[in-house]
């Protein structure tokens, strides 16, 4: 099992994610990938020209492994959640990863409309400081929320610790949005994590996950010519961690809903002795 999962305590885990929709928007899915290829999985793309079960660039591919993979097929470690959780995709972002608001807000249009109940946005635009949330993301987020469906965003990139960090990105910044930042493998927090500078405006953030040397599912491509596998490291990484857990409590607790489970992830989440509430939020996801 890979250091992140084993930090959640997922080997105490019954659940799979069964019956839960996690739709993952980013830059598609690579659909020959040997640990996807004959699941069933509804896509669509929303950048012109580019198919959604494509993925040149690797980084939905990445994602959608650490929510809903399984175990590597070269080695049998498990590196993926919850196995059984029903696979969308949304394709937002171009094979150079590269996207626009509306597009994102059209797939999340989508998403809600179909029914899913998980939607994991790794992918982040930079804020200032004191800088308001966009009124779209807070619109189309709290509508999610009253549809029974969380959305789950990465805080960004943009911090270079031990400087000041940057705020939380869009839409992460939203208030009906739930806000992912990183930590490494040593419990810290990890040194590009954005931080919730802005929380009089809702820039919190609301949670931490594994987000350093995160091994997951990868298309063979020029960066990676010999493994179906890749590390890769981001708030990217640590955001689809939270969304693939989030399906094991809905699995458990089909009863409850999106706005109860958002309060079951802080509820149970872990402080870490040392870190601060406007880098890791409530604390580390646990099951």
């Amino acid at each position: 099992m890979e250091w992140g999962l084993k930090a959640l305590g997922l080997g105490n885990s019954l659940y799979t994610g069964k019956g839960v929709d996690i739709c993952i928007l980013d830059t598609g899915l690579e659909l020959s990938h040997p640990d996807f290829f004959g699941r069933n999985i509804e896509g669509k793309s929303f950048i012109a020209g580019e198919d959604w079960n494509r993925d040149p660039n690797g980084h939905g591919t990445h994602c959608a492994g650490v929510a809903t993979g399984n175990i590597r097929l070269d080695n049998g470690k498990r590196y993926g959640i919850a196995k059984d959780a029903n696979l969308k995709i949304a394709k937002v972002l171009s094979d150079a990863g590269k996207g626009t608001t509306s597009s994102v807000i059209d797939a999340i249009d989508w998403a809600i409309t179909k029914k899913f109940r998980i939607l994991s946005l790794s992918l982040a635009s930079p804020v200032l400081l004191n800088e308001a949330p966009s009124p779209l993301f807070e619109t189309i987020g709290a509508r999610a929320l009253e549809n029974n469906c969380i959305i789950i965003a990465a805080a960004g990139n943009g911090s270079n610790r031990p400087a000041v960090p940057k705020p939380v990105s869009m839409p992460a910044n939203s208030m009906s949005v739930m806000a992912v930042g990183a930590i490494d493998g040593q419990m810290k927090v990890a040194k590009f994590s954005n931080a919730g500078l802005n929380p009089s405006t809702g820039g919190n953030v609301n949670i931490c996950a594994p987000g350093v040397d995160i091994i997951s599912s990868y298309p063979k491509n020029s960066k990676n010519k010999n493994s179906n596998y890749y590390a890769m490291s981001g708030t990217s990484m640590a955001t689809p961690h939270v969304s693939g857990l989030i399906a094991l409590y809905m699995e458990q607790f089909p009863e409850k809903s999106a706005k109860e489970i958002w309060e079951l992830v802080e509820t149970k989440a872990k402080p870490i002795e040392g870190l601060k509430y406007r880098d890791i939020g409530n604390g580390l996801i646990q099951i």
